[in-house]
């Protein structure tokens, strides 16, 4: 038994693979670009490791409170529709 597609004259496929050959062409220069970026978050990552060094990196404990409640409701979302 043949698809709709193929009864109409096909080429879906034909098209896939196109368009498959051309993402295989750019992920490599994706995956360049990425790697050629620069981390801008290493400033803050050394001040952070000084403070702690020092002793002086202050935490705040409603910050990190609201960021494991957030994680946590995402988690929660997620399961629901997946589940």
């Amino acid at each position: 038994m043949r698809s709709k597609r193929t009864k109409r004259g096909g080429g879906g496929a034909e098209k896939d693979n196109s368009e498959l050959s051309v993402l295989r062409r750019k992920i490599p220069r994706l995956e360049e670009l990425i790697q050629s970026a620069p981390d801008v978050r290493k400033d803050k990552i050394e001040q952070i490791r000084a403070k702690l060094r020092k002793g002086t990196y202050k935490v705040k404990a409603e910050k990190i409170a609201e960021k494991i409640m957030a994680d946590n409701l995402l988690d929660e979302v997620y399961r629901r529709r997946s589940g």
